[in-house]
């Protein structure tokens, strides 16, 4: 009896040894099948271009100046004729006189031509810069405070076309600078009254640097960890009459610091040189003809790289505002420790300051075999990527859900608001599915 049970519990064990040695095997199998999967990428050339790229919110503006009375009659046509003329840029000026009205209310005609005006600019892919001002002044303060609430309205709804609005005060007439009404603390209480009408999205200006720091108190400006707060100031920027007239260190140093949490721009002063333009951070310029745009017109470009051999004028026109251009990307994948695979991609903004809208970001992958689209989102915040800096961005690529096979990788960044796919300084075309990063192989 006792060889019958050693035998049988022989049996057993070798039942049990086969088994767990089954059961190893398909184990192992299967490791090393999950394991048996290589990825490459083959990223595309990243070679600098010096095309112009009109994206919104950026570059040069022309100026358009309204003189509204009882006997205006505006034509929505010479808005069309003038988005015609003016096919390459995305911003204008719409400046607004209302020395007409200096003695009483805004009647309803007048604020119909104004709701006109303001609505035939909005029906183009132009962004305003826009400002009202008088050529003749009101001798109360209370005509001023009303004129801003009928105005109010009529500039929150078109909020979505209005880049920034100029605070009524800082587009200095003679008139105006001559009035005690648009000096010291009655102008920025002005503007301050202004600031609480306005929707605290929307991006405001006065003329300079001194008026800001008396507006919000910071004298040192602000830091980053303010900008984009929707605070008063980390919406108010620089509109200046003479952007690159002379300036003391510490007002550049306070220009450029303040043009990463808002933009600086405005008309060019006739002596001043383009240096300052750079060196301030400047987004947008005016290009009615003058002085210092016809000087530029007429300069080259010293610099030995892309831009070289471009007039000063175009120089600008590829700086102005932010430029961003893709330097290299990866993917990376360690088949024994990582479940996914990784994507950088190093980016740089060349521009001469930042962008001050979120735009959309994402990835997109093509299966060329089956031609499905995968769409990654990017969660970044382009208004942070600063002027010359280096910025990478990093994703993963969940690679063992996607089929074997190759894909064309694929960056996408849209501006929602105006719907403008945002363009690049590369010499890499843009296609349906944004700009080829290059191509991913899963086997």
């Amino acid at each position: 009896m006792k060889k019958i049970r050693a035998k049988k519990s022989g049996v057993r064990f070798l039942v049990c040894l086969v088994v767990i040695l089954m059961v190893t095997s398909g184990f192992g199998i299967w490791y090393l099948g999950q394991k048996n999967f290589s990825v490459s990428f083959t990223p595309v050339a990243f070679t600098l271009s010096n095309e112009q790229l009109n994206n919104p919110y950026c570059g040069w503006f022309h100026t358009y100046d309204y003189q509204v009375n009882q006997d205006t009659v505006f034509e929505e046509t010479s808005v069309a004729e003038a988005v015609k003329e003016d096919a390459n840029s995305r911003l204008c000026q719409v400046k607004i006189d209302l020395g007409a009205y200096a003695s009483g209310q805004l009647p309803a005609e007048a604020i119909d031509t104004i709701g006109g005006i303001l609505g035939a600019w909005s029906a183009t892919d132009k962004q305003m810069l826009l400002g009202f001002y008088y050529s003749a002044v009101p001798e109360q303060m209370e005509t001023v405070y009303l004129h801003m609430e009928q105005l109010a309205p009529l500039i929150n709804e078109r909020k979505s076309h209005i880049y920034a609005y100029q605070c009524l005060g800082t587009q200095n007439t003679r008139a105006m600078t001559e009035s005690p009404l648009f000096q010291g603390e009655s102008l920025k209480e002005l503007i301050a009254y202004q600031a609480s009408m306005m929707d605290e999205t929307m991006i405001l200006t006065v003329d300079n640097v001194n008026r800001y720091e008396a507006l919000t108190g910071f004298l040192n400006l602000p830091s980053q960890d303010m900008a984009f707060t929707g605070t008063l100031p980390a919406r108010l920027g620089i509109f200046s009459s003479d952007i690159n007239r002379e300036k003391s260190k510490a007002e550049k140093q306070a220009l450029l610091k303040l043009g990463t949490c808002v933009p600086v721009g405005g008309v060019a002063a006739s002596e001043g040189d383009m240096a300052s333009v750079a060196e301030e951070g400047v987004t947008f310029l005016c290009a009615d003809e003058s002085v210092a745009v016809e000087a530029w017109k007429n300069e080259t470009y010293p610099g030995e790289d892309a831009f070289s051999g471009l007039t000063m004028y175009d120089y600008l026109t590829t700086h102005l505002g932010y430029r961003y251009i893709f330097q290299d990307a990866e993917v990376t994948f360690d088949n024994w420790k990582d479940e996914k695979a990784k994507m950088r991609i190093h980016l740089q903004n060349i521009g001469f300051s930042n962008a001050y809208r979120v735009f959309d970001t994402s990835l997109l992958l093509k299966n060329t075999k089956t031609e499905e689209v995968i769409s990654i989102p990017l969660d970044e915040d382009n208004r942070r990527w600063l002027s010359g800096q280096d910025v990478t961005v990093e994703t993963e690529l969940d690679i063992k859900s996607y089929d074997k096979g190759t894909y064309h990788i694929y960056f996408m960044m849209v501006d929602t608001k105006s719907g403008d796919v945002i363009r690049f300084g590369n010499t890499m075309s843009l296609g349906n599915n944004g700009y080829q990063l290059g191509v991913m192989e899963i086997q």
